[in-house]
């Protein structure tokens, strides 16, 4: 999750997941949308359930039985620990977490778990759009794959979730051509070699 208050990287960026990939942005006002958070990695990927989500069982989230999943996190706890001892903070607890982690002086991702079968009774409402990074490579998957789910979802539910360019203020990684390098490159009154990549 990315929000206002979030420390920054190195070059004054957004701190997200996944390094050049890009994704989906989520409508807020969907109810069922968050099963959980962590201000951090959560280690979501081993924290599974038998029977799928039950009462007790979050995947993701919380599962009975098991040393560190088995119980959520209590905000009163956090003064000092932000992580709640791995714990996994609740969809209500969201904006706690977000307090939480503003009072830390490093920058750190966040970890949200969506609920799938939420997103799939709500959509297409559910997602507000799609996005590519800036320090993603013309061409490369980070692109092709992102441009790709988003044209799925427009042959699908028309064109009602724009493909958005999402400037995280940080260099990218492969030495290509990254849709920041274009769009600096225009900015300085470049050749019309370089395209512009919006719209997507």
């Amino acid at each position: 999750m990315i929000w206002s208050q979030m420390a920054r990287g190195e070059h004054g960026g957004i701190l997200t997941f996944g390094g050049q990939m890009g994704g989906i942005i989520y409508r807020p006002n969907v109810n069922c949308l968050v099963d959980c958070a962590y201000p951090g990695d959560g280690g979501t990927a081993v924290r599974n359930c038998v029977n799928g989500k039950t009462e007790g069982c979050v995947p993701g989230c919380v599962v009975p039985g098991t040393a560190d999943f088995s119980s959520w996190c209590n905000p009163a706890l956090v003064k000092y620990d932000m992580f709640c001892g791995r714990r996994a903070w609740r969809p209500e607890d969201l904006g706690k977490l977000l307090e939480a982690q503003s009072r830390g002086k490093e920058p750190v991702i966040n970890e949200v778990v969506v609920n799938g079968e939420c997103v799939r009774r709500n959509l297409p409402h559910a997602i507000e759009a799609f996005f590519i990074k800036t320090i993603c490579e013309v061409g490369q998957s980070c692109d092709t794959a992102v441009r790709q789910a988003h044209r799925q979802f427009v042959d699908a539910y028309g064109d009602v979730a724009p493909l958005l360019l999402m400037d995280v203020k940080e260099r990218g990684h492969g030495g290509g051509r990254t849709y920041g390098d274009v769009l600096r490159h225009q900015m300085q009154g470049g050749s019309g070699e370089l395209v512009t990549p919006l719209p997507l």
